[in-house]
């Protein structure tokens, strides 16, 4: 049994650990999420990130997934992008 699960998750370890895996997994999800925008789930797919989450709003906080990535990820993004460019 042990050496079945270091099979399954040995490839999984080297391929997190490879340096060129974040831009693969991008590339990959851009790929799938203009594939779903463009299909005939699509309409789901847009009402997905547009869905309310209720109890937010209570807390003046943003209502649905688009927003939350709008005002806070992208917020975190640029300043981490803000902090490496500094650094280098």
């Amino acid at each position: 049994m042990n050496k079945f699960i270091v099979r399954i998750f040995s490839p999984i370890r080297y391929f997190i650990n490879d340096s060129r895996a974040v831009g693969i997994l991008l590339i990959i999800t851009t790929i799938v999420s203009i594939a779903l925008a463009n299909s005939f789930f699509g309409e789901s797919y847009r009402g997905f990130w547009t869905q309310k989450i209720h109890g937010l709003a209570a807390f003046h906080l943003p209502v649905n997934c688009m927003e939350w990535i709008n005002n806070f990820l992208m917020g975190v993004f640029f300043l981490m992008a803000g902090t490496e460019i500094k650094r280098e």
